[in-house]
């Protein structure tokens, strides 16, 4: 086929097909525009989700005569002059660039007036066409105003999705330059009714409530850190407040929103062992960086970034949310109640050593007593007893207090079903998983270790052979150092089977081969050039420490029960073992008196 060169309407509309897919497009570049106005208050009007009509109006610093007329012409800007400007974006856009791409697919007026000026500006296009230039009596600030939407581009038009779906798409865009901008008020209306009102804020915490409520706002994890040259503030959401999808983690570079494989990677990584399997963290990041450290021109929306120094951000971002949310002890709830006010949110959390408000509203005498040690017993049954000890339990004295997580007044009730450990004071009872609890303990004694050299192991006085697969003999093949890195000393014994000399000193012999083929599985699915080698570790000590862990149904004497509680309470994440789950329950003594109609 003939080169030709396309028509100017043409090519308008084609270039327009690449910043404005829908109305949310159209919304998101006229309130960007707005704020690099320096705009403290927006105002956004939705008919028909967008696709009838989208009013944006502003009071910012407006434009004047000629520059309102040049700004709705192709490649007219207020913010380059030169190429080396595109190095520094420091601007959400070019506010000349968007105006002309949506004058072209749309009836398009704009009302514009700088703030000491007698009079304004309205410019009209319609389909990329100017119609009119005249002077106009208007506010200071912009409004910007776009009808009919992708009206002579009907392949477009018929491929937008229902009124409620584009309205959901442009309400977002509101709400995440909402919360990138607390110090300016936000307001959307669709058909004529408010939906959001978000008044200025000085706290952006303040902002978050406004948009999500108080309940979510109490469920996270607020904090700040500094490295060289960048700065994130974050808020997490506690191990409880996950989703089933990546919705709720919206990320922002200089305060423009951003979608970034790396940064989610990051979140990722730095929650992986707070966030039960299939389900995803609530995440907010806002990110500062040098104009000169990111590209935000690699897409034409300006909603995704490239980095300089894409490792160290990496680094940085898993450092900083792995040391807020150790810095925050949170214990899930146990809340079946629908009906009392008082109790917590279902699947909620409450902050340890602290009182929640459902416990500040306990009855007096409500005939719950201190804990007695006399539920330890044994159970002169054939069936399995629900509450097991060893004798040891029966000679202890009643209401013998124990360490747990820091909490005071915390007393041994007893273990259930051989596997949950049960403690208690006035306020709550605690059921720990022994087997996640040890877990834990040996996961973060590993990590330790292997950061001071390598993990402890013993000798055994006889090898154990293990079978490998095709996979698993293959990736032994020059790992043996990285096991060794484990306590773990092996070599070939022949065809694909190892001979395992040595396992690390908390391991019981009998789990040797099975760990051994699971690290060397990991070290098969997991080693790929952009992984880090770090995550490697950490998957493979999980590994280790799930194979050496107290097992669910192992009876445990009081003493080994009271110094796993111990260990627990020394470690730096006590609240989940490597894989997410949770290590303690809380269930308040409010919730037990509403189950039992005492409340």
């Amino acid at each position: 086929m003939p080169i030709r060169i396309l028509p100017e309407d043409v090519a308008n509309k084609i270039a327009a097909g690449e910043v404005v897919e829908r109305p949310a497009s159209a919304v998101k570049e006229l309130i960007e525009n707005a704020l690099d106005a320096e705009a403290d208050a927006v105002r956004v009007e939705l008919t028909e989700g967008g696709k009838r009509r989208i009013i944006v109006r502003d009071n910012g610093c407006g434009m004047a005569p000629e520059d309102a007329v040049l700004a709705v012409r192709r490649h007219a800007t207020s913010k380059l002059a030169a190429a080396k400007d595109l190095e520094r974006i420091s601007t959400l856009g070019f506010r000349g660039e968007a105006l002309p791409s949506i004058a072209s697919v749309s009836k398009f007026e704009l009302l514009t007036r700088p703030a000491g000026a007698m009079e304004g500006t309205r410019v009209v296009v319609e389909g990329g066409k100017q119609l009119e230039a005249s002077p106009v009596g208007c506010a200071p600030g912009t409004r910007v105003s776009v009808s009919n939407l992708f009206y002579n581009v009907p392949a477009r038009l018929k491929f937008l999705k229902t009124d409620k779906t584009e309205l959901n798409r442009s309400s977002a865009h509101l709400q995440w330059a909402a919360l990138s901008r607390p110090d300016v008020r936000f307001t959307l209306l669709h058909n004529g009714r408010e939906l959001i009102d978000a008044p200025q804020c000085a706290e952006r915490i303040e902002r978050i409530q406004t948009l999500y409520g108080k309940q979510f706002v109490e469920r996270l994890i607020p904090f700040t850190k500094t490295f060289d040259r960048f700065e994130i503030e974050c808020y997490i959401g506690d191990p409880n407040l996950t989703k089933p999808n990546r919705a709720h983690q919206l990320f922002f570079l200089n305060g423009r929103p951003i979608r970034d494989k790396t940064v989610s990677a990051a979140v990722g990584r730095a929650l992986q062992e707070t966030t039960p399997k299939g389900r995803y963290p609530v995440a907010f990041l806002f990110m500062t960086l040098p104009p000169s450290e990111v590209d935000v021109n690699v897409h034409p929306a300006k909603s995704e970034a490239r980095f300089k120094e894409e490792r160290a951000l990496f680094r940085n971002i898993v450092q900083a949310i792995a040391q807020g949310i150790g810095s925050r002890a949170y214990i899930p709830v146990v809340d079946t109640s629908a009906s009392s006010e008082s109790s917590a949110p279902s699947g909620g959390f409450s902050r340890t050593g602290r009182r929640s408000d459902q416990e500040s509203a306990f009855r007096s005498g409500g005939g719950f007593s201190r804990p007695s040690r006399s539920v330890y017993r044994s159970a002169n049954r054939r069936a399995e007893p629900v509450f097991e000890a060893a004798a040891a339990f029966e000679n202890s004295a009643d209401n013998e207090q124990v360490e747990l997580l820091g909490m005071p007044e915390i007393e041994l009730v007893g273990v259930l079903y051989n596997t949950y450990i049960l403690a208690a004071d006035e306020r709550n009872m605690y059921m720990i998983d022994q087997h996640v609890a040890s877990e834990r303990v040996h996961y973060e004694r590993i990590m330790t270790q292997m950061q001071t050299g390598k993990a402890q192991s013993q000798g055994l006085l006889k090898p154990v052979v293990a079978e490998l697969s095709a996979s698993q003999a293959s990736a032994f093949e020059g790992s043996q150092e990285w096991l060794a890195q484990f306590g773990i000393e092996a070599e070939a014994f022949g065809g694909r089977a190892v001979s395992i000399q040595a396992i690390p000193s908390m391991l019981d012999p009998s789990q040797a081969a099975q760990m051994c083929r699971d690290l060397l599985d990991a070290l098969d699915e997991e080693i790929q050039p952009e992984r880090s080698w770090e995550a490697l570790q950490e998957k493979a000590a999980a590994t280790v420490a799930c194979h050496s862990a107290v097992r669910a149904g192992d009876a445990l004497p009081e003493e080994a029960v009271k110094q796993l509680l111990k260990d627990l309470s020394a470690c730096k994440l006590p609240f989940n073992c490597p894989h997410g789950r949770p290590v303690v329950i809380q269930m308040p003594r409010s919730e037990i008196e509403t189950r039992f109609q005492r409340r």
